[in-house]
């Protein structure tokens, strides 16, 4: 009996110690972190099963206690907003079901190649095709058309622009908020981009910001001036635009084609073939 505690004890505290030492990945990429969780899990499974075959079942639930416990507290609180995450979360109890066949293969070579093919596939491709349905709301397929509904916006000097004058333009809007780096940290790309459209007669671009209630009187336009970026910023008028428009994350863009049509949700990075479609079926 004290045996089995023992080894219950030593496996709970190794696998909390080693999930907490994985938790800060999360900040950098969810992608690296789920690559590194899931190796890290197996390789734990597979040597404290090896070293302690007469009990599988004590090991695993040692192992799988402290994840399934930290990660399921941390979804049940607020589920949606930390949807992004899930499979990194979900990495652990992959890690430790790898581990497990891994130890019970009597060849290690060949699974232990999968092994890494999986977690790579999985952490890279799979976190990719999962972070486009959370923020965008689809797999594969990010091409749509949908009517957009009126928009009013409102430049730093006071001007309004109104979806009515969009239209015979093919309108890039990138949606933002003050709270979100990610948004911030795209603004780069987002200068480049509009460096080389500003002169194309055809495009309009426009960073578009919603505003949160903390923020203060012409915060966006100072953070957008403090990286130096040149890019036209104006606010949404309407605080309800993100739902109308399906807005599920940000930073997301959208495409409107001349007609006043959504024909893309999605990052900046995959804008310009959605303007070589639109300008191929153009007259």
């Amino acid at each position: 009996m004290n045996g089995r505690l023992l080894l219950f004890s030593g496996y709970l505290i190794v696998s909390l110690v080693l999930c907490l030492a994985l938790t800060p990945l999360g900040a950098f990429s969810f992608s690296i972190k789920s690559i590194s969780t899931l190796v890290a899990y197996a390789v734990l499974t597979w040597f404290g099963l090896k070293r302690n075959q007469d009990r599988i079942g004590i090991l695993i639930i040692a192992v799988s206690a402290p994840p399934l416990l930290l990660y399921s507290f941390f979804h049940l609180e607020n589920f949606h907003d930390t949807l992004a995450a899930l499979p990194s979360s979900i990495a652990h109890l992959l890690g430790i079901l790898s581990g497990y066949f891994l130890f019970r293969a009597k060849k290690k070579i060949v699974p232990a190649i999968l092994l890494i093919g999986f977690a790579s596939a999985y952490s890279f491709y799979g976190y990719s095709l999962w972070l486009n349905k959370v923020s965008f709301g689809y797999f594969l397929d990010e091409s749509t058309k949908e009517m957009a509904p009126d928009m009013l916006f409102v430049s730093e000097t006071g001007q309004e622009i109104s979806k009515q004058q969009l239209e015979g333009k093919i309108a890039i809007l990138d949606f933002w908020n003050t709270g979100c780096a990610a948004c911030i940290k795209k603004f780069p790309e987002l200068q480049l981009f509009y460096d080389r459209w500003k002169n194309n007669s055809e495009i309009e671009f426009y960073s578009v910001n919603i505003p949160l209630q903390r923020d203060t009187s012409g915060q966006a336009f100072a953070i957008v001036k403090r990286k130096n970026c040149t890019f036209p910023i104006v606010i949404s008028k309407d605080e309800a635009l993100p739902e109308k428009i399906g807005i599920k994350g940000y930073p997301t863009v959208l495409v409107i084609d001349k007609e006043g049509n959504i024909v893309f949700r999605g990052e900046i990075e995959n804008v310009e073939k959605q303007i070589a479609r639109l300008k191929e079926k153009s007259p």
